[in-house]
């Protein structure tokens, strides 16, 4: 944490200080700093979808469902093209799933087909693309197509790409319970 400090002191601009801080923040329960630290990084560039997502998450796990969804919408509504669009679907579509929304949360699993195909056609092209894979596995644990996740997730590991840890949790949380 001093490091963060540390730089925040020098450069009080830096968007990634303060999201990288929050989101350690999150992890270990410190909510409310964590959401001081996202509020901050939407202060200072409002049409960075990252903030919205992370932002999500921890009301997410706060149980704060609406702004939870408000933020994801957000994200999406600023960069449809983000690199991550897939994720914030998906955490989007089980939130919505989760308070019985299932109209809501079925237009959101839907838009998974396309970008498996689309992920797939970049896999082929370059078939060491580990964004790819971590982009599909998303796609697949959507799905509920757990072993197209599992191995999605191998391919990434294999090529010494670091996954979201949330993204791992839900994946194999999922497993188990199929299982």
């Amino acid at each position: 944490m001093a490091d963060f400090a540390k730089a925040i002191e020098l450069n009080s601009q830096l968007i990634g200080v303060y999201l990288s801080r929050g989101d350690l923040y999150r992890h270990r329960g410190e909510y409310d700093d964590a959401l001081a630290d996202y509020n901050k990084v939407i202060e200072l560039a409002p049409d960075y979808p990252e903030a919205y997502y992370y932002r999500g998450l921890l009301h997410d796990a706060k149980g704060e469902y609406d702004l939870a969804l408000d933020d994801f919408t957000k994200a999406i509504e600023v960069n449809p093209h983000y690199y991550y669009i897939s994720g914030v679907y998906c955490r989007r579509a089980n939130l919505y799933y989760k308070i019985g929304e299932y109209d809501r949360a079925m237009d959101d699993y839907g838009k998974f087909d396309l970008a498996v195909t689309e992920y797939t056609g970049a896999i082929e092209l370059d078939p060491k693309d580990a964004f790819a894979y971590a982009s599909r596995a998303i796609c697949w644990l959507a799905k509920g197509d757990y072993d197209k996740a599992w191995e999605d997730v191998n391919h990434c590991q294999q090529q010494n790409h670091t996954l979201d840890p949330d993204v791992v949790v839900q994946l194999r949380r999922a497993s188990r319970t199929v299982r």
